[in-house]
Parts: structure tokens; sequence; C-alpha cells
């Protein structure tokens, strides 16, 4: 998006090295790695501990795990959430697109170059040259 690349490293985790790994006060991501391992229910609880967003995971989780249509729900409301974000990013991505076109098209009737306009805008030569 406008021209910033993100960082885009890759960490490889192996969760069966943490096994051995007790509980304990651990940092919140090995916490969370110790709950995707799915230890006994002693160790779940002791995990899940003054960590509530561990405690929301297992709760859903034992949730889920009831019935078959509960899951379905829950799957069906979390795409309709997805889908629902994902067309708000879309409207506003579209908003700015349209909002620097507007802005190139004020530029371009003071008399500006399309080179200054392009470069002002992060539109494109060709995309200015189109609006003019």
């Amino acid at each position: 998006m406008f021209g910033i690349e993100e960082n885009k490293d890759i960490h490889m985790i192996e969760l069966q090295k943490l096994r051995e790994v007790s509980v304990g006060q651990q940092r919140k991501l090995v916490r969370w790695m110790l709950f995707l391992l799915g230890p006994t229910p002693e160790k779940m609880g002791e995990l899940v501990m003054g960590e509530p967003a561990l405690q929301k995971a297992l709760t859903t989780l034992e949730f889920l795990s009831q019935d078959r249509e509960a899951r379905e729900l829950y799957e069906s409301r979390q795409k309709a959430m997805n889908d629902w974000i994902s067309n708000i990013e879309g409207a506003r991505e579209e908003g700015r697109e349209e909002g620097k076109a507007e802005v190139a098209r004020r530029m371009l009737s003071k008399g500006m170059s399309i080179e200054d306009v392009a470069e002002l805008t992060g539109l494109g030569v060709m995309e200015i040259e189109r609006l003019q």
C-alpha cells in the first residue's frame, strides 16, 4: 500500500519441543504455544490462570467441541465478520484512491505538471493522464 513494504519474515516454531517446558510464569507467546499443544486438563487450568485471552480461547474451544451445529454457527459468524471487515477495508482503500484522484484533478487544474502531481499523490503518470 502506497509503496511501503512490510517486513515479511517467516519464523518456524517447533511446538513439540515445548512439551518439556513447565507452564509457570512463561511469556505470553510461550503460553499460547503451550495452549495450542493441548496439555492435560490440570496443566491447561494452570496455563489459563490469570490470562483472560487464554481463558476465553479455552471457553470457546470447549463450546465448539460440544456439537457440530454450534461449531457451524460459530464458523458462519466468523466468516460473516471477516467478510464485513474485508468489505470495510476495501471501501476505505477505494475512498483513498478516489481522494487521490480528486486531489490530482485539482492540482492539474492549478497548472501543475503531470510529473509533480504523480510525485505528490503517488499515482502513476498514466493514471494522471487519464484524469486530465
